[in-house]
C-alpha cells in the first residue's frame, strides 16, 4: 500500500469515528490478535444479570498463516438504557463508540477450540447451535462440538481437491451441508452418514457432486430457505446457478450470467422466495428475480472494490448489505429511487442507505443480529471486529419526518 493511501485510510477513519454518534444507536470495536475471516451471529439476545448488559454470542474463525488458529465463541456485552441507570455516577466515564457512558462495552471470550489450519469460514447449526462446520485450508471440512474447548473434531468431511469458503447447512433438512470448493465442485453432505474410517477422526465423503464449470473455483454457496432441496452457487466464471439435488447434478435449474467478473457471493430473501442477490468482482450487486434469470431485477454501484459478502436483511424485505476490498460496508434500500443530488460526494445507485466505513482494511465477512434491528457484526484484514447499530432516524421514517 502507498504512503498516500495509509494516510487517506488514517484520515477517513478520523472522520469517520467523529460521526459515530450521529450515525449509529450502537458502535463497538474489539481489536483480536489475528483477523478473522468468518464471524456469525447467535441468534439470541441475553441479559446479564449482574450490570443489566445486554449479551450477543458471535462464532469466529482465525485466520493466521504464522500462529495456531482457533474457533472461538465469544459474547459483546452491551450496555442499555437500564444497565446506565444502574452505575455509579462517582464512577469514571469511559467512552462507548463515541458516546459517553461509565458502563463499558466489552468483549468477553466464551472459550477457544485449537484449528488444525486458518479458518476460512465457520457455521452454526441452526438446529443445534453447540455444533458448527468449519472450512480449513486443507481441503477438509470439519464438524465440532462448541461447547467443549478442548474438543476435537467430531467428523472430517473428505472429498474436495481444494480449499474453499462457501458453507451452509440446510435449515429444512438437520442434517445436510452444502460446501463450494476452488476445485471447481459444490458438494452436499449428510453428517449422519456411517463414516468410513475408524481412525481418530471419522472420516465421511459427500452425498453429491456438482460441478457448473469444472475446475473453475466454486466461490460460495446457500440452501435456498423456502426449499428443502435447492441450493445455490457462484464461481470464478462470472456465473451464479441454482441446482436441484433431486435432479441432474449436470445441469442448473436456472443461470444468472449478467456480471462481467467472477461472483464471490450470493444470498436468498429470507422474504419473497424468487429474489436472490449476488456480489461480484467487477465491484457490483445484483437482484435478481428467479422467474426471470435472464435479465436482473437491479444493479447497485457504488462499491470501489471487489464484493466479498452479500446479506439480506431478517428485519425489513427491501434492506440489503454488501462487504468490499474497498473497506466499506453499504446498506441498500431497494424501496428508494430518487436519484442523488449532483452535489452528492458518492457516486453510487440511489438505493444506497448507508455506509459503515469503521474498517481501515477490506471486510471479510458480515453478519446480521437477529435481536438488534439493523444491527450487523462486520469483521476485516485489520484484525478489527465491529458490532454497529444503524441510528434510527436514518432507517425509520416515522423518526425521520418526526
Amino acid at each position: 500500500m502507498e504512503e498516500e493511501d495509509v494516510t487517506t485510510i488514517a484520515e477517513e477513519y478520523k472522520v469517520w469515528k467523529k460521526n459515530v454518534p450521529f450515525l449509529y444507536d450502537i458502535c463497538f470495536t474489539y481489536v483480536s490478535e489475528d483477523p478473522y475471516l468468518s464471524c456469525q451471529v447467535f441468534p439470541e439476545l441475553r441479559y446479564s444479570d449482574t450490570d443489566g448488559c445486554a449479551v450477543q454470542r458471535v462464532l469466529l474463525g482465525s485466520h493466521s498463516a504464522d500462529q495456531r488458529n482457533h474457533i472461538q465463541v465469544a459474547d459483546i456485552y452491551l450496555p442499555t438504557s437500564e444497565s446506565l441507570k444502574r452505575i455509579d455516577q462517582e464512577g469514571p466515564l469511559r467512552e462507548f463508540g463515541g458516546f459517553s457512558s461509565s458502563i463499558q462495552a466489552r468483549f468477553e471470550e466464551v472459550l477457544k477450540i485449537d484449528h488444525p489450519t486458518e479458518v476460512n469460514r465457520a457455521r452454526f447449526c441452526p438446529w443445534n447451535d453447540s455444533q458448527a462446520v468449519t472450512w480449513a485450508t486443507d481441503k477438509n471440512l470439519y464438524l465440532w462440538d462448541i461447547t467443549n474447548k478442548s474438543s476435537k473434531p467430531l467428523l472430517k468431511l473428505v472429498g474436495h481437491e481444494a480449499e474453499g469458503y462457501g458453507v451452509d447447512w440446510n435449515v429444512h433438512n438437520k442434517t445436510m451441508i452444502v460446501s463450494s470448493s476452488d476445485d471447481g465442485t459444490v458438494k452436499v453432505w449428510d453428517v449422519t452418514k456411517t463414516p468410513g474410517d475408524s481412525g481418530p477422526i471419522p472420516i465421511i465423503s459427500p452425498l453429491l457432486n456438482f460441478e457448473p464449470s469444472p475446475s473453475i473455483a466454486m466461490e460460495d454457496c446457500k440452501w435456498h430457505p423456502f426449499h428443502e432441496s435447492e441450493f445455490g452457487c457462484c464461481s470464478d466464471d462470472k456465473n451464479a446457478y441454482i441446482f436441484d439435488i433431486r435432479q441432474s447434478p449436470s445441469r442448473a435449474t436456472h443461470l444468472f450470467a449478467k456480471h462481467i467478473d467472477h461472483v464471490n457471493s450470493l444470498s436468498f430473501s429470507p422474504f419473497n422466495e424468487y429474489w436472490l442477490a449476488t456480489g461480484s468482482q467487477d465491484k457490483t450487486v445484483r437482484v435478481w428475480d428467479m422467474r426471470n434469470p435472464s435479465q436482473e431485477v437491479m444493479t447497485l454501484h457504488g462499491h470501489a472494490g471487489s464484493v466479498y459478502q452479500v446479506e439480506w436483511s431478517p428485519h425489513n424485505e427491501f434492506i440489503l448489505v454488501s462487504s468490499a476490498a474497498d473497506r466499506r460496508v453499504f446498506m441498500w434500500n431497494l424501496e428508494l429511487s430518487e436519484e442523488r443530488s449532483s452535489e452528492d460526494d458518492i457516486q453510487a445507485s440511489p438505493q444506497l442507505l448507508f455506509i459503515h466505513g469503521g474498517h481501515t482494511a477490506a471486510t471479510n465477512d458480515i453478519a446480521f443480529c437477529n435481536s438488534l434491528p439493523f444491527t450487523l457484526v462486520s469483521v476485516s484484514q485489520d484484525n478489527n471486529l465491529q458490532l454497529w447499530g444503524v441510528g434510527r432516524h436514518v432507517w425509520d421514517p416515522t423518526v425521520m419526518d418526526g
